[in-house]
């Protein structure tokens, strides 16, 4: 007889054990996500020493009657920012190794970036990258593709060019541009995850972007911007290779707190039933 009751309260007592294991799956397993996300928004950046562009040579003539052959080929350029007029995400932070710059296919462009942290719409930008759609990556999946485009880019000379005039009997000095131009036909950033934290909710790895960029170089002559003069219709595909941070340590909403608070008396009021039920 005893070993009868044994084995039902054996039995009681293990129906239970799962019962309180499940209802502790179903209130805690859903509040986590399974995979760090990256969703669609903007990144800003500020142009650093070392973004340079190819601008001749350039044929006589160009900069107006009797101006010289221009020969310099290689022009120092910076930010010239104006207010982002997007909010950034926190969740996500993109960085460049120094020197590790968006080169140009073939040459003639680098652009030196340095991303900003907690952007907002007044934050002061002179590129701004949009993610075009939403990503995610978790540890058996660590790749992600994500679209993007380049939807501003604001440089400037960090120096007038000189150009000679009737064989360098005059010269005029001239600030250099760099602006976006026509139809943007955008790129990808693959981010790879090689570091899990936080209970995988934070990602750390590496990203390569492939863009394309339509831009235009406008001079402008120091002193007279009315004598001006536009090289447009350019674009070349620019690849880079970084590094990325995603995801945040996951603290409950007020709703989670009050479904945590919900399955916790009900855990308690379970385990108090089956104390109970043990010590009859």
């Amino acid at each position: 007889m005893r070993q009868g009751l044994y084995t039902t309260s054996s039995r009681s007592a293990r129906l239970e054990t799962v019962l309180l294991a499940t209802v502790a799956a179903l209130v805690f397993g859903p509040l986590r996500a399974g995979a760090v996300d990256i969703t669609a928004g903007f990144d800003g950046a500020i142009a650093q020493a070392g973004t340079r562009i190819a601008i001749g040579p350039l044929p006589a003539g160009f900069f107006g009657p009797g101006s010289d052959p221009f020969s310099q080929t290689d022009v120092a350029f910076e930010g010239d920012p104006s207010a982002s007029g997007q909010d950034g995400d926190p969740g996500i932070e993109f960085t460049w190794p120094p020197g590790n710059c968006l080169e140009k296919s073939g040459g003639g462009f680098s652009l030196c970036i340095s991303m900003i942290k907690n952007m907002t719409p007044s934050t002061p930008v002179d590129t701004l990258i949009e993610r075009l759609e939403d990503g995610s990556v978790t540890p058996g999946q660590p790749v992600a593709d994500i679209d993007i485009e380049i939807v501003e880019l604001s440089l400037k000379s960090v120096d007038p060019i000189t150009v000679d005039f009737n064989g360098g009997a005059t010269s005029k000095d001239y600030d250099v541009h760099v602006d976006l131009d026509g139809v943007q036909t955008g790129g990808t950033i693959t981010l790879t995850a090689t570091s899990f934290t936080a209970g995988d909710e934070i990602a750390t790895g590496t990203t390569v972007v492939d863009v394309n960029i339509g831009y235009s170089i406008y001079f402008e002559e120091v002193g007279n911007p009315s004598n001006n003069m536009t090289i447009g219709g350019l674009n070349g595909d620019f690849d880079a290779e970084g590094e990325f941070r995603a995801g945040e340590l996951w603290i409950p909403t007020l709703s989670e707190w009050g479904l945590i608070a919900f399955g916790m008396l009900l855990l308690t009021a379970m385990a108090l039933a089956l104390w109970r039920r043990r010590a009859a």
